[in-house]
């Protein structure tokens, strides 16, 4: 039976997050490592990444204010590490989405569109605007061949949300 193109790009982000090695430092307080996103955000970007989650609103608040951002901040990329640390409003429903439960389509599309922007960032972008948009560009890309969406429908929806949510 030969592979789908989808399948593809899961097996080849799982074996680049096995076998490639990842930074030796630990995540901050309060965070984990995610497993279901660290090998996609690694095939995003084109090398391993990590991905950190927390599920403390209060302490993403604090790490958000504290590292310059605001409260509403929805995730942060560290270029130097190759880390990552997303919202529990951005993380929760992607990896649920990623274990095949339920979530309302824009709380899926919310944390795409996030995680998207901050692999974009540890590609070495640095320009928020070239982030955004291009987080836009790639959203059905990514939905279809890491995230299984499939329906034309369903991918048209992702991109609309994305895109109404972008500053581009």
């Amino acid at each position: 039976m030969p592979f789908r193109p989808t399948t593809v790009a899961v097996l080849l982000a799982l074996t680049v997050a096995l076998l490639a090695p990842t930074a030796s430092a630990d995540p901050l307080p309060g965070f984990r490592e995610s497993v279901r996103l660290s090998p996609r955000a690694s095939a995003i970007v084109g090398k391993p990444v990590r991905v950190f989650c927390t599920a403390d609103s209060g302490l993403w608040a604090d790490f958000a204010i504290g590292g310059g951002g605001y409260a509403g901040t929805r995730g942060r990329a560290y270029f130097d590490r190759g880390e990552m640390y997303l919202a529990p409003w951005e993380c929760q429903p992607l990896e649920r989405w990623v274990r095949g439960k339920p979530v309302p389509l824009r709380d899926f599309t919310d944390g795409l569109h996030t995680l998207i922007h901050e692999s974009i960032h540890l590609r070495g972008i640095d320009d928020e605007d070239a982030a955004e948009c291009g987080s836009v560009r790639e959203a059905a890309k990514w939905a279809r061949a890491l995230f299984g969406v499939k329906r034309a429908a369903t991918l048209r929806q992702v991109v609309a949300y994305v895109r109404a949510d972008a500053a581009c």
